[in-house]
Order: C-alpha cells, then structure tokens, then sequence
C-alpha cells in the first residue's frame, strides 16, 4: 500500500498561491528596474499579492461550492 498524502487545507492552498503571486510580483518589479522609464514599487508587489490572495480563496470558494455563485446571480 502506497503512502497517501493527505489532502491540502483550504488555507494551505491559498497560502501556496499567494506565495507565488508575490514572487510572481517581485520578479515583475525587479525586471522594471531594468527598463528605461519604469520604476518599480513595494506597492505593486502589495496589490499583486492581494489579488493572488483573493484569486485563491475565491477559486477554492467555487470548488468548493460550484453553483452557488450562479445561484446567486440567478436569484436576482
């Protein structure tokens, strides 16, 4: 019998995404120190990170619950 990992928690998987969503925006800020006009800034990396933040939990949410947005929608 093989080992089977368990299964990630819902904040591990959206800690993990949010993990890549801010190196996503630091190498994204770091390759516009590089370009001629182009600054970069930390609060680039904040916004990228809160959208990945935000992305993940509602990506999960919809897996978790597949219909209840268009049941939401559909109620109005």
């Amino acid at each position: 019998m093989a080992y089977q990992r368990p299964p990630l928690r819902f904040i591990e998987e959206v800690l993990i995404v949010t993990a890549f969503g801010c190196l996503y925006g630091i190498t994204d800020e770091l390759h516009q120190l590089f370009v001629p006009g182009r600054e970069a800034s930390v609060i680039d990396v904040a916004v990228d990170t809160l959208g990945s933040l935000l992305g993940g939990i509602f990506y999960r949410w919809q897996l978790l619950n597949p219909f209840r947005a268009f049941a939401i929608i559909l109620k109005r």
